[in-house]
Order: structure tokens, then C-alpha cells, then sequence
């Protein structure tokens, strides 16, 4: 059945660690050896002697990129929608335990954590005061009440666990790097933590599971051992930024996480990920899903375990994410979000039966919590996380573009300042313009997409010039002199298709994802829990809810068991090559440019008690029930109700 994630596009926080090397590839092999005991601590060991691999591209301090046009726009919408009232009504963080409250949905202690990684990147992209106060309301609550052992947050009902602390600790270190008044009250924090750490985890790994004494086995697989790169990023920004004489116990405590974290770099082999491969016909594949590989294949987990390299491929899945699918789980006014995605998406409503693993009815819905509770509070990550990494140094001269959107950064290159600006409709439409000054030559980079099969051209104050480009990165260099300087970046695309499982196609232009719009009427109620959909309004007795805040749900009003011929694909240009998109950009008819092809209805069953659409026929079984006609696909993000994965026929050009 079409109920995977949308096609090709993973998780933005696999794709967003672009800007540096993956954990795993930090990581040499001269570690230290785990001790029984205490190391001493040292702070003259070099990064090369230390075991940490050089970054790729060097990410610029939190604050120095601000988004614009389009893209600043949507982040406002955040800012103003649920991402930036969580603060205010939500249990799961007004009334956290993390702030001296007693709410959580789980003994993890994560909900506030996973809310304030993403609120500090909101706050401090858009340098917003009320969002900047509400980070720094919690963060004082947080540090003022740290363990006189080290430890951070409650505890839960066993014992301790370092999960919740690990997405805690990313938003910190953002805090840090953004401001300085911060910084100096939580690098001290992080090291006392750092120093509880390592007698924990020298105690037969406590921390990385519930019940203190526990023995280590292959098939364990608590939480705490499942995302270890996460608190390894935290360690290796202090090491790096603020090692002071605990050089060598970040080391081995990075050593010990890793050591006994899951085997992630084995988990990503042909064999192990879902069988020997993948037959194209849906139809014939025996799933291998079993409760021992469930860390494994629990989707959030599998995105934030790889190691993200710095090479063009990951910067296209970023963009793919961040220009497709984030966008496309929210409602455009970004007070409502969905749990689960379908790239075959007739509706989004209350299903009959859930063909979703551990998930219920009212998943694919929109809402305030359509299902478990932590997307609700992961509701700030995306954009902002996005934002930060879109521009990073590189080497000690270089300033690139790697993510490309519309913002501006400003950085300081061997006390050279320079300050750019990216004027842009991208990703939809096809040139970029910079406005930038610097007090010295330096090489600025453009990054070149690996869809790109069009000659881009780039003018420099309006004389075409040849770019030297790093194939592996994508990244093309252009040196500027001092003073002020005007770079046009044309970046053209054409559409293509990418074949899936059942012979059925994707539609892009470039990094946009194009679906068979199916038009839909909505409705809404107010918010209900995941856990108890019925319960009604009396689940918020303990706060407020705004009345912005509404569960919604979409009804298909046309067809949607289309096939179409992809030699008949044409893409239609906007009227307007303005800069200045619709706001919200992502509702329907929001973005610029369209698709039409040729194409007809097929008998395309749906599956699960009529929940969702079964897998697309196949051979003989596919073909025409109705006339050839000329159908419309529109930008994914812009349409809740949609189908990208569209069976092909020849339907004679």
C-alpha cells in the first residue's frame, strides 16, 4: 500500500548535518582506551592526535544567517503558529517536568528537549525576542537547578537516562554559540555533566538503560543507546570550542558512547536493511520487521543514526526535505502538523483501519497531536535547522552557499567581514542573486545541485566568469576582490522523472517534488489527545488551548487513480519572475509553476478497509477505464491531498 514516507525524501535531520562530516566519520581509529577509573584530563592533545577528522565545511555560529523573502516568511508563520505558542499552552512544555511541572508522555524526559533544540535554532534565525525569551526562560530554569552532581532535568521513575539530555544539549550548544551571556552558564554545565558522564558510563555503562546494574547484551536496545551520535556532536563542540582539562575525558566518554551504542554502521549494509534487496513489485515483498530490529527501522531513528558526509548527494536530500516534505506536514499556517505522510494521498482523515505500524486512526490527519505527542513538540525543528547549515566556511578563506534558499550570513574569514545576501524565488524559480561586501578578497562558493544536467552560468557584476568545481562537494569557487561585489547565479532545470517500486514515476524540476493535485473540501474540531480521541475538551483542563489550535481533516473531491505518460510532461513558467512569493507560499495554487501530462483512470483498489490506495496494478491489470485527458501536478508541498507515485502507461505521446 502507498503508505511510505514521500518518495526519496528522509528525515531533515539526516540531510541538515551536511555541513560536517558524519559522527561515525570523526572518529578515527587511535581512540583511548576505556578506563576502570577516572582519566586525567588534558587539553594539549591536537584534533589530529585526538581521533576527530577535520570538518568538511566549518558551520557558522547560530545568529549569523538570517532567512529572507519567502523562506523568512514561512518561518514567521512558525513563529507565529504552534512552534511559537507551545511555550504557552502546551502541557508538554508549559507544564514540563523540565520547569518544576509534572508533565510528560513518557519516562524519557523528552518532550521539552526536543522542543528547545528547535526553539533556540526559531528564535535566534529570526532574532526574535519573544521566542528568544521563551528559550531563555527554560534554559534558566534548567541550569539553576542542575544536580549538585552534574545532572541535568528529573529524573524518571527508575533511574537515570541520558536521552532526553542528548537533543537538550544541540539546543544548548546553539545557545551558546549565539550568545555570550549564555555561554558562559552552560559550558560550565555541560562540564560538570561531562564529568558525571564519565563515572556513569565507567559504571558499567549507566545511563544508556533504566535499571542501574543492568548487564549489557546484544539484543538491548533502550533508548539512551539509539541516538549516542547525537550527545557525541555535544562533546565534540566542547572539545573543540571548550575543552578547558577535560580533553581527554570527552574522549573517552565519546569512545564509551559509541563503543556501546547501536551498531548503526552495520545496520546500513545491503543485507541487514530490509533483506536482500527490493523486488519492484510491491506486491511480492515479505517484510523482515520484527520487534529485535524495531530501533533500527522506527523511522526517526534510522535518519538521525547516519552519518551525514559533505558531499553534494546529502545537500539534495536536505533541500528535497526541506522544499517538499517538512512544508508538506504542516497546514499553511503551520498550527497543525501531521504524524504520518503518504506520497499516494487521496485524504487525510480519520481512517478506518490504521495500515500504519503503532500508530492510530487519526495519524494522517492534521492537528495538534494527530498521534504521539513528540512531533508535536519537534514542531519547531525543519526550517530553522535548515537555515543554520545553509551557509558554512570553508577552509580558512571560503564562505559557501551549500543549502540554497533565499537568507543572508555574515562571517569573519581571517579578519576579513563579509556579509552576503541571496535574493531568490528558489527552488521555484531558477536565479540567484548576491549582493555582497567584503574588506578583503575571498572565495566565495555556489553549490551546484547533482540534478543540474543544464549549463548554470555565473556573472560576476554582470561579466560571465568559469567556476572551479568540486565535483565530490558540488561546490563551485568564485573569487571576489574587497568592496562590494554582485553575483547572478542561473541555475536552470528541466522535468524529469525517478522511477519507483510498480512502475509508477516521481515528477521534479529541480529539487521540487510535483504531485497529481487532488482537489478537497476540510473540516475541523478542536484539538483532542492522541491517546483517547474522544476524551474532547476537558484533556486541556490543566491549560489553555488558542483558538488558532484546530484538528483538521481533508476530503478528496476529485479523482485520483490517475496513470500518465511521462513523455507527456510539460511544465508551465509563472507569468512573474518576482522574487516575492505568496504568503503562506504553501496552500494551494501558493507556489509558482505547474505540470500537466497526459493521462487516464485506471482500477487502482484501495487497501486496509478503504484507508489508503493499494499498491499501483501491474502488467496487464493496468490500463485505461476512462478517456485520455490532460491532468495538473502541483508543487507536493502546497497539496494535502495528492498522488507522486503515478503508474505509467503509453498513452501515444
Amino acid at each position: 500500500m502507498s503508505f511510505s514516507a514521500p518518495p526519496d525524501l528522509p528525515s531533515l535531520f539526516t540531510a541538515l548535518l551536511y555541513a560536517v562530516h558524519g559522527v561515525k566519520m570523526r572518529l578515527s581509529q587511535s581512540w583511548p582506551a576505556p578506563a576502570a577509573g577516572r582519566i586525567a584530563a588534558t587539553s594539549t592533545t591536537s584534533s589530529a592526535e585526538s581521533g576527530l577528522v577535520p570538518l568538511v565545511f566549518e558551520p557558522l555560529p547560530l545568529g549569523s544567517i538570517q532567512p529572507t523573502g519567502w523562506f523568512k516568511d514561512q518561518m514567521q508563520l512558525m513563529a507565529d503558529g504552534l512552534a511559537g505558542h507551545e511555550h504557552d499552552f502546551y502541557n508538554y512544555v508549559a507544564h514540563s517536568s523540565w520547569l518544576g511541572r509534572d508533565m510528560e508522555y513518557s519516562d524519557l524526559n523528552e518532550g521539552l528537549p526536543y522542543w528547545f533544540n528547535g526553539m533556540v535554532y526559531l528564535a535566534y534565525g529570526l532574532n526574535d525576542e519573544r521566542l528568544k525569551d521563551q528559550v531563555h526562560s527554560a534554559a534558566g530554569y534548567i541550569l539553576d537547578h542542575q544536580w549538585d552532581d552534574g545532572w541535568i532535568g528529573p529524573e524518571n521513575k527508575t533511574a537515570r537516562n541520558f536521552w532526553g539530555r542528548m537533543p537538550l544539549f544541540l539546543g544548548m550548544t546553539g545557545l551558546a554559540e549565539a550568545n555570550a551571556t549564555w555561554e558562559a552558564k552552560i559550558v560550565p554545565a555541560l562540564h560538570k555533566f561531562n564529568d558525571l558522564m564519565n563515572t556513569m558510563l565507567n559504571d558499567n555503562y549507566t545511563g544508556y538503560w533504566y535499571q542501574k546494574g543492568d548487564v549489557l547484551n546484544d539484543n538491548d536496545t533502550d533508548w539512551g543507546r539509539i541516538w549516542h551520535q547525537d550527545m557525541l556532536i555535544t562533546l565534540q563542540w566542547l572539545y573543540e570550542h571548550h575543552r578547558g582539562d577535560q580533553g581527554q575525558m570527552l574522549l573517552e566518554n565519546m569512545k564509551m558512547l559509541h563503543d556501546c551504542g547501536l551498531n548503526w554502521e552495520d545496520w546500513y549494509n545491503q543485507q541487514a536493511y530490509f533483506g536482500q534487496g527490493i523486488d519492484k513489485d510491491l506486491n511480492t515483498i515479505n517484510s523482515n520487521l520484527t520487534d529485535d530490529n524495531y530501533a533500527y527501522e522506527h523511522g526517526v531513528n534510522v535518519a538521525q543514526a547516519q552519518p551525514a558526509l559533505g558531499d553534494n548527494y546529502y545537500a539534495d536530500r536536505a533541500e528535497r526535505v526541506a522544499f517538499n516534505a517538512i512544508p508538506a506536514m504542516a497546514t499553511p499556517d503551520w498550527w497543525g502538523h501531521q504524524y504520518m505522510e503518504q506520497p499516494n494521498q487521496p485524504e487525510a482523515a480519520n481512517l478506518s483501519s490504521s495500515p500504519f505500524y503503532n500508530t492510530n486512526s487519526w495519524g494522517a490527519t492534521f492537528g495538534l497531536e494527530p498521534n504521539y505527542p513528540c512531533c508535536t513538540v519537534n514542531h519547531p525543528q525543519g526550517f530553522p535547522k535548515f537555515l543554520a547549515n545553509s551557509y558554512v566556511k570553508v577552509g580558512a578563506n571560503g564562505l559557501a552557499h551549500a543549502l540554497l534558499s533565499p537568507g543572508s550570513a555574515s562571517a569573519t574569514l581571517r579578519g576579513n567581514k563579509v556579509t552576503v545576501k541571496c535574493d531568490t524565488a528558489y527552488p521555484f524559480l531558477d536565479t540567484l542573486t548576491y549582493t555582497i561586501d567584503a574588506e578583503a578578497p575571498f572565495d566565495f562558493y555556489v553549490r551546484l545541485p547533482g540534478w543540474a544536467t543544464i549549463d548554470a552560468s555565473i556573472k560576476v557584476n554582470s561579466e560571465e566568469v568559469s567556476p572551479i568545481l568540486d565535483s565530490e562537494t558540488g561546490m563551485q569557487k568564485i573569487s571576489l576582490d574587497k568592496g562590494s561585489s554582485t553575483v547572478a547565479y542561473y541555475l536552470p532545470s528541466t522535468v524529469r522523472t525517478e522511477s519507483r517500486e510498480n512502475n509508477t514515476v516521481s515528477v521534479y524540476k529541480g529539487s521540487v517534488l510535483y504531485a497529481l493535485e487532488v482537489t478537497n473540501h476540510n473540516t475541523s474540531t478542536p484539538p483532542k489527545p492522541y491517546d483517547n480521541p474522544g476524551f474532547g475538551d476537558e484533556y486541556f483542563n490543566k491549560c489553555y488551548y488558542p483558538p488558532q489550535s484546530r484538528d483538521w481533516s481533508y476530503h478528496n473531491t476529485s479523482r485520483w487513480n490517475y496513470a500518465i505518460d511521462p513523455e507527456t510532461l510539460q511544465y508551465h513558467s509563472p507569468d512573474s519572475s518576482s522574487t516575492s512569493l505568496a504568503n503562506p507560499l504553501f496552500g494551494a495554487g501558493g507556489p509558482p509553476g505547474y505540470v500537466t501530462a497526459k493521462a487516464c483512470e485506471i482500477e487502482w483498489a484501495m487497501a486496509f478497509n478503504g484507508s489508503v490506495p493499494g499498491y499501483p496494478p501491474n502488467g496487464e491489470k493496468r490500463k485505461c477505464v476512462g478517456k485520455v485527458e490532460k491532468v495538473k501536478l502541483v508543487p507536493y508541498a502546497s497539496a494535502r491531498t495528492h498522488i507522486a507515485e503515478l503508474p505509467v502507461l503509453d498513452l501515444g505521446g
